[in-house]
């Protein structure tokens, strides 16, 4: 049995990450998000020129672990219709929760970025008091977290769960806070697990 462990600091092109906690060899992850990836976010303008990114592809260097001054992104958020900087709505999910984006799992970033289209389409106005109403948040494993209709309430959005999101937590990149106009509240400690069997938004 290799009980060779994961190293807990690496540095990776100048920037220090740091692992949550110390895991076997066994556990490593190579990130399956090529290098260019950054490149084609910036063409298409999901993410602003200036934006600062990460795109570490060694095998240790997980969406988990913490780094000074940056916060992890899976590829899902993206591919959702999400762009950098977050809608005024996102920005409420995530502060409300005192999650960083890669906590949300990818229906969330669906659900998120189909109530901003249907809002800008109809003119309409669903804010973070409406989705407290509507849904509660329930943790998915550890770390990671996701919504789920109250008793009693029709979905606001169909279709969220796709079946499309297989290898989702292998393709991830880290992006610097403070070249994301609006991100500064993202600097919060991990929230690994829970014991809430129903835990609702605070407000």
């Amino acid at each position: 049995m290799n009980s060779e462990v994961i190293q807990e600091v690496v540095t990776y092109q100048g920037v220090q990450f740091r692992a949550t906690k110390s895991l076997p060899t066994s556990h490593a992850l190579t990130n399956a998000l090529e290098a260019n990836y950054e490149d084609f976010l910036k063409k298409k303008s999901i993410i602003p020129a200036e934006v600062e990114v990460w795109i570490p592809n060694i095998p240790y260097i997980r969406m988990d672990w913490v780094v000074e001054g940056l916060f992890c992104m899976h590829e899902t958020i993206f591919k959702s219709g999400c762009t950098v900087p977050f809608s005024p709505l996102a920005c409420d999910v995530m502060k409300s929760l005192k999650l960083v984006p890669f906590q949300l799992l990818p229906a969330v970033w669906r659900m998120i970025r189909s109530i901003d289209s249907v809002c800008t389409k109809h003119n309409l106005e669903i804010k973070l008091e409406d989705l407290q109403n509507h849904s509660e948040i329930r943790h998915h494993g550890v770390g990671r977290f996701h919504f789920r209709v109250r008793s009693g309430k029709a979905n606001l959005i169909d279709g969220l769960d796709t079946g499309e999101d297989k290898g989702w937590s292998s393709r991830y990149l880290f992006v610097k806070r403070s070249s994301v106009p609006g991100a500064e509240f993202l600097d919060y400690p991990l929230i690994k697990q829970s014991n809430l069997s129903s835990f609702y938004f605070s407000c």
